[in-house]
């Protein structure tokens, strides 16, 4: 069985560089083989008490396998575009939540008794997004997360002409289901009008950053103009995204924005979504998602709703400017 280094990976404040925080990254991003390993060993050590390893046991307990990997957060973002410091800190959260569950696994085995059902849940959901976030940091991916918007640190549309097909494409290759947003700040152009633009940045960058405190490690948020945000949500049916879609709306709305002159705004957002079909163009699921929002615009806002992408053409004609 592959041993990781227990040499653990830190920066801090003090001695960090780009290049300390690239040999970070690199150590996450190797480690994609024995992260599986580690995870098939466990697993059929929870269901066989008699291929309960000891070592493997021991070399979790120790930190020789998943050894504790440290990013300074505010180092990180200075070295990094914005879009890449998310991303990174998302794969750090993501691997520091697989490493914690399977130190609780190895604990409960160690000790001879049988590992509670929510942790074998909570340890199936952690690999898989670990090994989604690796994915996405291989190194054509990686580099798209440098395409950052300037003023909300989200992607930008270089990155989404790019990162939308490839999504699709693994969505229809794997058969696995995938949901597109479309977000919009509801009555921001009064906003703008009456607190002027400055205002408005800020509110644009506000709601950026609670977008992405609220959205998962794999998802993927763009900013396509204006007020306007495309959010990617891979692997997800439309039950969990309308969830994830309404938790995102309640955190956008649970908290005034601050302005300048020491105001705060009470805001919202609008949301409409639809899920990519094979047999249809990805524009096809964007234009069934600039529907939906537009139907939450013209009935009160402050929503979200899904329309089916497989609806008849002529009801996805062009909709009106908002």
């Amino acid at each position: 069985m592959p041993v990781m280094s227990s040499r653990s990976v830190s920066t801090t404040a003090g001695d960090a560089s780009k290049a300390d925080i690239s040999a970070a990254i690199a150590a996450l991003r190797s480690k994609d083989g024995e992260i599986v390993e580690t995870y098939v060993l466990l697993t059929t050590a929870m269901l066989d008490v008699g291929t309960r390893p000891a070592e493997l046991l021991q070399s979790i307990a120790d930190h020789e396998l998943l050894p504790p990997i440290e990013l300074d957060v505010d180092v990180m973002r200075q070295a990094l575009p914005s879009a890449q410091a998310t991303r990174v800190g998302k794969l750090l959260e993501c691997y520091q939540e697989f490493r914690a569950s399977c130190m609780s696994a190895a604990e409960a085995l160690s000790d001879g008794n049988a590992v509670p059902r929510e942790l074998v849940r909570r340890l199936s959901q952690n690999v898989l997004s670990l090994m989604r976030v690796i994915e996405l940091m291989k190194d054509s991916l990686w580099e798209r997360y440098a395409h950052t918007d300037q003023l909300t640190g989200l992607l930008d549309r270089n990155a989404l002409e790019y990162l939308l097909p490839a999504e699709l494409s693994r969505a229809e290759r794997l058969a696995q289901p995938l949901c597109l947003a479309i977000i919009d700040i509801d009555n921001f152009k009064q906003i703008n009008d009456r607190h002027g633009h400055d205002a408005g940045d800020h509110i644009l960058t506000e709601v950026a950053d609670r977008l992405m405190r609220s959205v998962r490690a794999h998802d993927h948020l763009f900013r396509i103009g204006g007020d306007e945000i495309l959010l990617l949500l891979p692997n997800t049916h439309e039950e969990d995204a309308s969830f994830l879609l309404d938790r995102a709306r309640a955190v956008v709305a649970q908290q005034p924005f601050p302005v300048p002159g020491g105001r705060f705004l009470s805001l919202t957002i609008s949301v409409g979504f639809s899920r990519h079909q094979a047999a249809h163009p990805g524009e096809r699921t964007r234009r069934a998602a600039d529907k939906a929002l537009y139907e939450v615009k013209a009935s009160g806002r402050n929503a979200i709703r899904y329309r089916a992408a497989n609806a008849a053409i002529d009801d996805l004609s062009p909709v009106q400017p908002r």
